[in-house]
């Protein structure tokens, strides 16, 4: 995330604050009155809910690019991935999907299956084309009728902060 931070013409002393919020951080949780857990580390991640969060997420998916698709990155964390396929051509969507998953792995994100879905916009309803099904994490991900999406970001100079 720092090495990220510096790509962003972001000033160290920014840098420095962030690089402290995001390491050494515990957190606890109150089970009723007066009534605590234990304190416990938090080793990754940023608390659901902080002004850091989307912003920090956007820094690191920034360069995320995976050629012969389109891909849109989100505020809410997520990202999407779509590609057209012409009649009797094969789908590289794994193989994109696949891209994702080990850019994610090199900078400590995981992709979470449950939340992944597959909705496939087939023109051709006489004869539909089907496709093996997307994996992520070694599981085949729901295919869905319908999807919302919200939060679209500009695709580039994600960078720029104001």
């Amino acid at each position: 995330m720092v090495r990220k931070l510096g790509t962003c013409s972001i000033p160290d002393a920014v840098i420095s604050w962030i690089s402290d919020f995001l390491t050494s951080r515990k957190q606890r949780f109150k089970l009723g009155h007066d009534c605590f857990s234990q304190w416990g580390a938090l080793p990754v991640g940023v608390n659901q809910g902080t002004k850091q969060g989307p912003w920090l997420f956007i820094i690191m998916i920034n360069e995320l690019d995976v050629s012969g698709t389109d891909l849109w990155q989100y505020v809410d964390f997520f990202a999407n991935i779509s590609a057209t396929i012409r009649e009797n051509q094969p789908s590289h969507i794994q193989a994109a999907v696949d891209i994702l998953a080990s850019r994610a792995t090199v900078d400590r994100f995981q992709l979470n299956e449950t939340r992944c879905k597959e909705l496939l916009v087939n023109f051709n309803v006489k004869n539909p084309t089907s496709f093996d099904p997307v994996v992520v994490n070694g599981l085949p991900i729901d295919l869905v009728t319908s999807a919302k999406i919200l939060g679209l970001l500009p695709a580039r100079n994600r960078c720029t902060l104001t």
